[in-house]
């Protein structure tokens, strides 16, 4: 037979077994004989239902701990703080003789030991030009792969142009005379999820349109993807800016209704003098630029001063408060129309008034298919629906209104070269023959 006896006290007998016996404890003189003599005690045990109280009798933690342990962690401890305490010893570099063969400036090409300063000045001057022009080469190297990927085939490209040229006598065609003096952009989207069908509507929605009516089409859209579309503008608009200088002369106009026509004529007057743009932040520039030449210009004492302060930050709020009315609340621009008025003549035989020639418009907007994706779908009997996910892309051709400008000038030199209709008795006679012909 086999003795029920729970974990719990089996693990208690155990750990009464592992401590050591203590004579205070565990012993005492037995008092019923005259000699005394030393018997075990026996520790009555509280029995209790409840298994997760803490039994009285079993062995403290202090009780289990190796005494031989605990001095070898202190005997460490004691030897890692004395090893903390001693300072480390200090490196020290040695330098070379003045006559060594390895100085550096003996590597320096041209430098000789009987030079003057001014001699060594001149060579040291030449070494680090020479070395800052073979950076530049190595640069070049790396990046050749991407800019210049086939050497070869544009030194060809090169001389068959100046062959042309040569032969054409300097004259341009008409496609290159365009190139050089009207620009334009071309920008793909990233992958939208969306069809080619769907995305076709907003394309026929904004081609034709400026970029400023087109984003407003697109915010009140009722469709998903047009707020994508509007992302997308956004960026071929900044795009355009940055990379092709597009829509730069309506820049003044915007930056004068944002800081101020003091500003700008303050910027473009310190321009044409000095030849670089320093815009001023002091009271009078602000005030007006007018009375700065016959009125002497107050200087600020002190970059701390509470008036300046004052006087910057109004004139920081004023900016932003202007900025914050040309805006719309998700960022597109509204401009108000300034500049004469130009009527032209679109090729619907439409008429358009333009305020400003380098406004960016969209030429012509078209979709493209892009990745399919693949998922299945369960269905019943072990069976399988394969869904498709299709993914489109627009594409925008951004061009400025001068370009609209000269088609108009062109279809409308076109229409006043057209000859007058004649009638009938009024026109040469042609196809004349000798004989009758009935």
């Amino acid at each position: 037979m086999s003795g029920r006896i729970r974990t719990r006290r089996i693990g208690q007998s155990a750990l009464s077994s592992l401590n050591a016996p203590s004579s205070s404890n565990h012993w005492r003189p037995c008092a019923s004989t005259s000699t005394p003599s030393i018997v075990p005690t026996t520790t009555s045990r509280h029995l209790s239902l409840n298994p997760f109280k803490k039994d009285p009798a079993a062995p403290s933690p202090k009780q289990l701990q190796n005494p031989v342990l605990v001095e070898a962690l202190k005997t460490r401890q004691a030897r890692l703080a004395r090893k903390d305490n001693v300072p480390r010893p200090e490196i020290q570099y040695g330098k070379l003789a003045g006559t060594s063969i390895f100085d550096p400036l003996r590597e320096i090409r041209g430098y000789k030991d009987d030079m003057t300063p001014e001699q060594r000045d001149a060579v040291k001057a030449r070494d680090e030009a020479r070395q800052k022009r073979k950076a530049i080469e190595k640069e070049m190297s790396i990046s050749a792969l991407r800019l210049d990927p086939e050497p070869l085939g544009r030194k060809t490209l090169e001389r068959e142009l100046v062959i042309k040229g040569i032969r054409r006598r300097g004259r341009l065609t008409k496609d290159q005379y365009l190139k050089r003096t009207e620009r334009q952009l071309t920008f793909t989207s990233q992958q939208l999820p969306t069809s080619t069908k769907k995305l076709t509507k907003l394309m026929n929605m904004i081609a034709g349109k400026t970029v400023e009516e087109a984003l407003v089409q697109l915010r009140f859209s009722k469709k998903k993807v047009a707020r994508d579309v509007l992302k997308g503008l956004l960026v071929a608009q900044d795009t355009a800016v940055v990379s092709r200088g597009m829509g730069l002369n309506g820049l003044r106009e915007r930056k004068k209704l944002i800081e101020g026509p003091e500003m700008v004529e303050a910027a473009e007057a310190s321009l044409s003098q000095d030849g670089e743009v320093e815009i001023t932040t002091d009271k009078d520039n602000i005030a007006g630029v007018q009375k700065a030449d016959t009125q002497e210009k107050k200087p600020w004492a002190d970059e701390t001063d509470p008036e300046k302060k004052e006087a910057l930050e109004k004139q920081e709020k004023a900016r932003e408060a202007a900025k914050l009315a040309l805006l719309y609340p998700d960022g597109t621009r509204k401009l108000p129309k300034t500049g004469e008025p130009t009527t032209i003549l679109l090729k619907d035989g439409s008429r358009k008034q333009i305020h400003d020639s380098s406004e960016i418009y969209v030429d012509q907007a078209w979709v493209g298919k892009s990745t399919t994706l693949k998922s299945w779908e369960p269905r019943a009997r072990g069976r399988m629906n394969r869904l498709l996910h299709r993914t489109s892309k627009f594409s925008v051709l951004l061009k400025e209104e001068k370009t609209r400008i000269r088609i108009s000038e062109e279809l409308q030199k076109k229409k006043d070269n057209r000859k007058v209709w004649v009638a009938l008795p009024d026109r040469p006679v042609t196809s004349q023959r000798q004989y009758c012909l009935w």
